[in-house]
């Protein structure tokens, strides 16, 4: 619906409110997220580091309420200061405030959770710090604006507003980075190497755009607002027909005819919109390039990829009864159709400037025959599960869990959703939560899995037994009860990955995954394990600090339940590379292991390889 007042266009929009199409006062039109612009202040005043008060004081130290949730860091340097008398308004009456008198400056020494502490750098005269005292950061916040990498009118129209609102920020200095620092770096890295409190960027897709507001010297998540790229097709019209009609009223003030200047505006339109239309569908065909089989071994399919993925997983995300393979790199999701002549890519999905995915599962959770996807990201020291759903041809997400590590299992043939928590001093913390999904909402309940379980190296056999793989990467098997049966002297599982916990003290391999498929239909399980190894075929029990081996080489291996451990059915041949990602896929000629293939090409350069070996 389009209302016109004053010579500005309003659109709605489902989902930033109002986009408005404002004439500037040198004649530009540019699209205004309105309500993206009225939360920008609240979201960087969110990021920017707080005052807080001395609650002890010392000689030469002081404590002070100031943590890193609300800016604080090691080194950064804060002003003390008294509060004195009352400031009132001589017409008004009303109180503004109180006066405050420097007493010293400060330096954070260490932080803790709810306080920190910070020698006195400097004192003012005789003055000393006291209880109650303010303190307040000793310079004004620094914030980074990353401009949109793009050549479409309205996106540089639009980042050009978010900046002027930006700096309407009342105390912020200012300074424009260049955006392609974050290809390279996280975005709060980025932040950081700026030396700023608070950065703003952009994501520009296929499908729009997401601002984001981020830092990484807080602890908070980064804040985000979407743009659907229609809307600022429909700003774009909007400030045409504005244009168009400011145009013919100044030809109408010179005597002159304001057809041509329509027409000529019209024209400029079309040519604008047709060229963006020409950009996406080169965009759509690149996307969607078709990749062959690239050799058989045996029954194994091998297709080569274009990147090496960081994470991979099969899901029937459309419901057609077979699988899709979903590939992340660390910013991008990668929908690929499967099929026994190649792999095409369907679907491409931006996970924002500011991701970095490292987990990804998949299953039908909500039993509606589609399989929901769980992205678990890890761009810092923090953990945040992810839930998307496909619909409509497109992913949508549907569900977050902050600090937790998200993985679909089938337990009894059933698909369902167990957590972890991200660990302060150990990477996987806790034991292993059940997420149900009832009445549109996860509800959380425990599981039941032995106490040292980790998420990604555990699996579920028939009759309650379970499997998990310990930190040197042997097999673990468990009986209903929980007790500890048997003890693998072989290693699996490990990967060239490390996984840290948040104060880094502590890593540990990622694991590549262990899976469970009746191979026979005879009712008994094989339990399905990846067997990397070293140059020379020597096996690595896990990571440690400043070993610089890597895996070169891996096998799958079937294992059944024979009494009270686990007894090897079958393996394949050595895979020359780096074996990570295991999964089961069912595809048109049936059920297959899928694999992901990293081989070491030189000094800095690995190739990735996705193998589909028949079952």
């Amino acid at each position: 619906m389009r209302k016109k007042r004053n010579g500005v266009a309003l659109w709605a929009s489902g989902v930033l409110g109002v986009l408005l199409v404002i004439s500037t006062g040198g004649g530009v039109l540019a699209a205004v997220p309105q309500e993206l612009l009225r939360g920008l202040d609240e979201a960087i005043q969110g990021f920017l580091p707080a005052e807080g008060v001395v609650i002890f004081a010392g000689e030469k130290e002081v404590y002070v309420d100031v943590t890193a949730e609300k800016g604080a860091a090691v080194g950064k340097e804060y002003l003390v200061e008294r509060p004195g008398e009352t400031l009132k308004h001589p017409v008004t009456g009303e109180v503004l405030g109180r006066t405050r008198t420097l007493v010293a400056r400060v330096r954070i020494t260490w932080i803790r959770k709810k306080f920190s502490k910070a020698e006195i750098v400097e004192s003012e005269g005789a003055m000393k710090p006291a209880v109650g005292d303010l303190v307040r950061p000793a310079r004004n916040p620094i914030g980074v604006f990353f401009p949109p990498q793009s050549k479409d009118a309205g996106i540089r129209e639009m980042a050009e507003e978010v900046a002027a609102a930006a700096r309407r920020v009342p105390n912020v200095e200012w300074k424009t980075s260049d955006p392609r620092s974050l290809r390279t770096s996280r975005a709060s890295g980025a932040v950081i190497e700026a030396g700023a409190d608070v950065g703003i960027g952009f994501n520009v897709s296929r499908d729009g755009v997401t601002l984001v507001v981020a830092s990484a010297s807080s602890e908070k998540e980064p804040w985000t607002r979407e743009i659907p790229r229609e809307n600022l097709r429909e700003a774009r019209r909007a400030a045409a027909e504005v244009r168009e009609s400011e145009s013919a009223e100044e030809a109408e003030k010179t005597g002159g005819s304001a057809e041509e200047e329509t027409r000529r505006s019209r024209r400029d339109e079309a040519a604008a919109v047709e060229a963006n239309q020409k950009t996406e569908r080169r965009t759509a065909s690149a996307n969607r390039g078709f990749h062959e089989v690239k050799e058989e071994e045996g029954n194994a399919a091998s297709f080569r990829l274009d990147f090496v993925p960081v994470a991979a997983v099969p899901a029937d995300i459309d419901g057609d009864g077979t699988d899709e393979m979903l590939l992340a790199e660390e910013k991008v999701l990668h929908v690929f159709e499967l099929s026994t002549k190649g792999a095409r890519e369907m679907e491409k999905l931006s996970l924002g400037w500011m991701a970095r995915a490292f987990l990804l599962s998949a299953g039908d959770i909500d039993g509606d025959g589609r399989d929901e996807i769980f992205v678990t990201q890890k761009p810092g020291d923090y953990v945040t599960g992810i839930g998307y759903r496909y619909r409509n041809g497109k992913l949508k997400k549907f569900y977050k869990a902050g600090g937790k590590f998200l993985r679909v299992m089938k337990i009894d043939g059933k698909a369902e959703l167990f957590a972890q928590r991200y660990g302060s001093s150990r990477p996987f913390q806790g034991k292993i939560e059940r997420l149900r999904y009832r009445d549109g909402k996860m509800v959380s309940e425990p599981a039941v899995f032995p106490g040292k379980a980790r998420l990604f190296g555990v699996a579920r056999l028939g009759g309650g037994f379970t499997v998990s793989l310990d930190y040197e990467n042997h097999l673990l098997l468990f009986n209903p009860s929980g007790s500890l049966l048997w003890k693998s002297p072989l290693r699996y599982g490990g990967s060239n990955r490390r996984i840290e916990s948040a104060d880094k003290k502590n890593a540990e391999e990622f694991r590549t995954g262990l899976e469970v498929f009746d191979l026979d239909g005879d009712g008994t399980e094989d339990l399905i394990a990846v067997r990397n190894l070293l140059e020379g075929g020597a096996e690595r029990g896990f990571i440690r600090l400043g070993r610089l081996q890597r895996y070169s080489s891996g096998k799958i291996v079937g294992m059944q339940l024979r009494g009270d451990r686990l007894v090897k059915r079958w393996e394949t041949p050595l895979f020359d590379g780096e074996l990570t990602n295991l999964g089961i896929a069912k595809i048109e000629r049936g059920p297959v292991v899928v694999v992901v293939k990293v081989r070491k090409t030189g000094w800095n350069e690995r190739k990735a390889e996705l193998v589909l070996l028949p079952l």
